[in-house]
């Protein structure tokens, strides 16, 4: 039987929502230890907060993230507030020994976001920052652009339509660092790297993924370890200076 982690979900707009669906199906995507538990959800208006949770199956509500923080009954807290709140909630869940999960942007300035992580990686509780697009297969291939030495800066952006596994369209955008040719660069984007939705599964290796090691840290930045963070990996280096010499 798999191990419940009780969620504590602080905000129920669009991101909220978003989260709980996310809960709510992880287990029928991937091979999990826990199944996440909808254990309590808080916002200020009590009615909309209710009507939020007997929507969407969260347990029971709060209207005051502190007591939220207090439960017992509750191993994580998922911060889906404004950034102006994030460092306040943070360091209490911190003080609580609860597991934060925490919407981006951070923290209002660097300093307050240093101090969270200083905070943070001294109590050793695992931790993210909803940084989803750091598994988009675009990313990878900015990074390895730049790795490349084939501009100092670049964006990709793929798009796709449903039912179609190929991109309709891929854009490079170097903001005018580039030293290639950004058309060729383009066409050969999707040459060097399967861009359909297998191929992604399989180089980024996404069929297996990555809970334990990510927990605390951060995904940015991070070495590659042999199945671990292959986002990071700019293994697609030497392909790209061939094709684009």
């Amino acid at each position: 039987m798999k191990k419940k982690l009780n969620i504590g979900l602080v905000g129920y707009g669009f991101m909220g929502r978003t989260h709980t669906n996310g809960y709510k199906r992880a287990n029928d995507f991937f091979e999990l230890e826990h199944r996440p538990v909808l254990q309590a959800a808080c916002g200020r208006d009590v009615a909309k907060t209710k009507a939020f949770a007997d929507q969407w199956g969260w347990q029971s509500v709060e209207s005051d993230w502190r007591r939220l923080v207090e439960r017992d009954d509750i191993d994580a807290i998922d911060i889906c507030t404004p950034n102006d709140s994030h460092a306040e909630i943070a360091l209490e869940c911190i003080k609580h020994g609860k597991m934060i999960l925490c919407e981006k942007p951070l923290a209002l300035n660097g300093e307050q976001g240093e101090k969270m992580v200083a905070a943070v990686e001294k109590s050793g509780l695992p931790n993210l920052v909803w940084y989803n697009y750091r598994f988009l297969p675009a990313v990878t291939l900015a990074k390895n652009i730049v790795a490349a030495e084939l501009a100092d800066e670049c964006e990709v952006q793929l798009s796709y339509a449903i039912g179609v596994p190929e991109p309709l369209s891929i854009y490079a955008n170097c903001d005018g660092t580039e030293k290639c040719d950004l058309a060729k660069l383009e066409k050969r984007l999707g040459e060097i790297m399967d861009l359909r939705p297998r191929g992604i599964r399989t180089h980024l290796g996404l069929n297996k993924p990555i809970y334990r090691k990510t927990a605390a840290y951060g995904h940015f930045g991070r070495k590659p370890e042999g199945d671990f963070f292959p986002w990071e990996r700019t293994d697609l280096v030497n392909d790209l200076k061939a094709a684009l010499a």
